[in-house]
């Protein structure tokens, strides 16, 4: 089994579909929005400036898609880099929702009830023991596993982990697990990624750890 396709068999437990490289993407043309203002609509490309008249007063406008998004389920919420694709499988239990860059950087978000009366910390260790299987089920060189260490995050908290080994390209493969706790809420963050793609994954992985937060009560 070669590197992608075992980052995958991975992907495929939590719920990921893949996705193509965004550096291979064709080129698409630029999206059309239609802009109402006092009764008057205009048709405004993306990134692209028009100038239209409200009431005699001249207007220049712009859109574009906001660099940062934001998502939100019923038990958590957080931002994330656009050029992520996400998907969400919708799930009663054990919602997960799943960030793809590239080939095989990949971020997925597991939603897992409530809070633990043991703390987030048997549920890393469950979650390591889960994938550690699974990549032994391929080819899998000089597997190792990092000790827990507290990951306190700016909103939530909990611990991580690291498990890297090589694949049969003698590519190293990197999967970071965190298990967190947040206003009563419990989830997992699950980062894999090559060698090739670590300064872009974590980069884009700190946006969402950032960001995560469970959602009270009261919201």
């Amino acid at each position: 089994m070669n590197a992608r396709f075992l980052v995958f068999s991975v992907v495929v437990f939590l719920g990921l579909g893949a996705a193509r490289l965004a550096g291979a993407e064709p080129q698409a043309s630029p999206r059309v929005y239609e802009l109402t203002i006092g009764g008057q609509t205009v048709e405004i490309k993306e990134s692209e400036a028009v100038e239209f008249t409200i009431e005699g007063k001249s207007v220049r406008a712009t859109v574009r898609l906001k660099p940062i998004q934001h998502y939100a389920t019923e038990a958590i919420e957080f931002d994330y880099d656009r050029s992520l694709s996400l998907r969400d499988d919708f799930r009663k239990e054990n919602r997960g929702v799943t960030l793809v860059h590239g080939s095989s950087a990949s971020l997925v978000i597991t939603e897992l009830g409530g809070d633990d009366v043991d703390g987030p910390k048997p549920t890393l260790a469950r979650l390591a023991e889960q994938m550690e299987t699974r990549f032994k089920r391929g080819v899998c060189k000089d597997f190792k596993k990092s000790p827990d260490e507290p990951a306190p995050l700016k909103r939530a908290g909990g611990f991580t982990t690291a498990l890297t080994y090589k694949d049969e390209d003698d590519e190293e493969q990197t999967c970071r697990i965190y298990a967190l706790e947040s206003k009563g809420k419990r989830f997992s963050v699950v980062v894999q990624f090559g060698v090739e793609e670590k300064d872009i994954a974590e980069a884009l992985a700190k946006i969402t750890l950032d960001s995560i937060v469970g959602k009270g009560p009261s919201q």
